[in-house]
């Protein structure tokens, strides 16, 4: 009469394999977000630099262009500030992330290997209980022979 093997805190690994899920899920999307920043960085210098060429192509540059110019610079300088201070703040989060994220994952693996354990404990429990059946009816087999 062989048990089924059943693990009492599988409810518990389910939910912190969600947390876990959750965790990674939310890495993910602070990642997207650095790498949006970084790509608007990118562009917004690439724009000042296609803004400086033309000026510098033009033979006759009208003040107000370079005026333009200037303000674009300035607002591409304080911008490009702004995205390092968030790109920095983001990058502190990303590592308090990755701390998290690394905390759910030592809670899952725990519990797979408590699983794992217990796992083999009823397997040779099992295995113990199939081989004293197996004795069990050889003798009574063997009985029955010899009692003819």
């Amino acid at each position: 009469c062989m048990k089924k093997f059943s693990f009492a805190l599988d409810s518990l690994r389910r939910y912190r394999n969600t947390l876990f899920e959750q965790e990674q899920a939310l890495l993910k999307s602070l990642l997207f977000e650095f790498t949006k920043l970084e790509d608007r960085r990118v562009l917004l210098l690439a724009e000042v630099g296609q803004s400086r060429l033309r000026i510098q192509s033009m033979t006759i540059v009208p003040v107000d262009q370079l005026t333009a110019l200037q303000a674009f610079r300035r607002y591409a300088d304080a911008e490009a500030k702004r995205i390092a201070l968030m790109k920095t703040s983001l990058s502190a989060r990303i590592d308090q992330q990755k701390l998290a994220l690394r905390l759910a994952r030592r809670n899952v693996e725990a519990l797979e290997k408590l699983k794992d354990r217990r796992f083999q404990t009823w397997r040779l429990e099992v295995d113990r209980e199939m081989e004293a059946t197996v004795a069990e009816l050889v003798i009574a087999r063997f009985k029955s022979l010899s009692e003819i």
